[in-house]
């Protein structure tokens, strides 16, 4: 399925210059990942109607009431994440590879505290909702530099008034002149229609998760009901080193350019979430679950560096670097809504479940709050557009899970198939979906369970943005995501 017109959305949203605060921060931060355990993975992390498994705290936390042993679950993911990057025919192949804890955590069961309550748990750990990992690069040549970005920047400000992050170190390194004294800027790039060797690298890693507190109490074996106190711990890198070269000398005083770019993003935050879930019958189970808004509390640390080769005639090599900027700021993501149900089975020596529920989130609720550590005009300007873009840039999103699970004996079979919805409001209704498959092996005290899951997406991107989008670099991004997670558990 395209989705060339929902990446281009999403691309357009970093209009500003990279390091700033855009309608794409405020996507990353909101559209979470669920699933933490291999089990809830591999069955396509439709648990919350079901309970007894650790993630349902950060979904539905009546799900913790429905332990009747305490418990402790470990869980590891191996991501792989390949990407193609092509650039007019031209592909190169990157691979980001990583293992990293997936969760950590632990549900305390008292029995029979009173007459009407069969359990009363305290579960606490950390589950995690997102990944940033991933390398690409291209090259290639196309009509066009980045020069042109720069002087777009530049135009209408006196050189001592040009930005210190773009516009400005361009002007230092003589990418930039104003021969007229009129503020508007010429380059050596004038004139030529040729092509430009364009090279660009970038490298991202990170996580957003979440650690938890969940109270969960069970009621007459009927129903249950629990709370969740959430902190989400964020930390996103991205680096980008891009080039441009002249070879063949074409371009009469440029040899060569690099635009490095480098954003630090740091946060922590909270959010609440209450749940139920019903048992209908001995079978059926029905759950429903409110997120609050998760309020973070973010920091961006950047910087840029510009360096120019002239011609090799001249021996010039000009570089200029931005200062280190330090910002803080408030995002406020969604609140959400889920239900679910799910029918237990029974046959012969086969037992298992089906399971199916849905999300509800509108990412117009994503607001930016840039003043809460500065009083500047410009930050007061900049956040009520910012506000204004999600508004029209977003729309709601309606996701659904589902899951399945064959057990015989102590092993178990699971498969899972999430169909997600565009945060976009442009462009196909849906993104890629997942697809996941599982195997466990449960006893008494202990278990272990693997899941993969994959998915696909094609992603435009351009290293640069310009006014006019028809002479911005197309590169296309082909991504694979592979994800294999490993979870041990005990009883105790």
């Amino acid at each position: 399925m395209s989705q060339k017109v929902f990446w281009w959305i999403l691309l357009m949203s970093t209009a500003t210059i990279s390091f700033g605060q855009t309608v794409d921060d405020a996507v990353r931060y909101s559209l979470l990942n669920y699933g933490s355990s291999a089990r809830s993975i591999g069955a396509g992390n439709a648990f919350m109607s079901l309970g007894a498994e650790l993630g349902t705290a950060s979904t539905n936390p009546a799900g913790i009431a429905e332990f009747r042993r305490s418990e402790f679950a470990f869980s590891l993911d191996f991501l792989n994440r390949d990407t193609e990057s092509i650039l007019e025919g031209n592909g190169t192949t990157m691979n980001k590879s990583t293992g990293s804890i997936n969760q950590i955590a632990a549900v305390f069961v008292k029995r029979n505290p009173s007459p009407t309550w069969e359990t009363l748990n305290l579960a606490i750990g950390m589950n995690t909702t997102n990944l940033f990992h991933q390398n690409f690069q291209f090259s290639g040549n196309t009509q066009g530099t980045i020069v042109d970005r720069f002087t777009e920047r530049a135009d209408g400000f006196s050189p001592d008034q040009l930005d210190n992050f773009e516009g400005g170190l361009a002007y230092d390194v003589q990418l930039l002149y104003d021969f007229e004294d009129d503020d508007f800027y010429e380059s050596d790039f004038v004139g030529y229609t040729g092509t430009v060797m364009k090279m660009q690298s970038v490298e991202r890693s990170g996580s957003q998760r979440e650690i938890f507190i969940s109270m969960g109490g069970n009621m007459r074996n009927k129903l249950s009901v629990g709370a969740t106190l959430g902190i989400p711990v964020v930390k996103f890198d991205e680096a980008k080193i891009y080039t441009e070269t002249d070879p063949n000398d074409d371009i009469p005083f440029f040899n060569s350019l690099e635009f490095v770019e480098s954003l630090e993003t740091t946060g922590v935050g909270i959010n609440a979430k209450v749940g139920i879930i019903y048992k209908a019958n001995r079978n059926l189970r029905l759950g429903a679950s409110v997120h609050s808004p998760s309020i973070l509390f973010l920091r961006d640390v950047f910087f840029t560096d510009v360096r120019h080769d002239l011609t090799t005639e001249t021996q010039m090599n000009l570089e200029s670097n931005s200062p280190e900027s330090n910002f803080k700021y408030q995002l406020t993501t969604p609140m959400r809504i889920m239900g679910g149900a799910s029918y237990l089975y029974r046959a012969g020596k086969l037992r298992g479940f089906v399971s199916a529920e849905a999300e509800y989130v509108s990412f117009t609720q994503n607001k930016f709050n840039l003043t809460s550590n500065s009083d500047a005009a410009g930050d007061l300007e900049f956040q009520n557009e910012l506000n204004a873009d999600i508004d029209d840039i977003l729309t709601s999103a309606l996701n659904l899970r589902f899951g399945v699970e064959v057990g015989y004996s102590a092993f178990r079979l699971r498969g899972g198939y999430e169909k997600l919805s565009n945060p976009y409001n442009i462009g196909s209704d849906e993104i890629s979906p997942k697809i996941s498959l599982g195997l466990g092996l449960r006893g008494n005290k202990n278990y272990i369970d693997l899941a993969y899951q994959i998915q696909d997406v094609e992603a435009p991107y351009s290293p640069y943005l310009l006014s006019d989008i028809s002479r911005e670099p197309s590169v296309t991004n082909k991504v694979n995501n592979a994800n294999l997670i490993v979870t041990a558990g005990f009883k105790f």
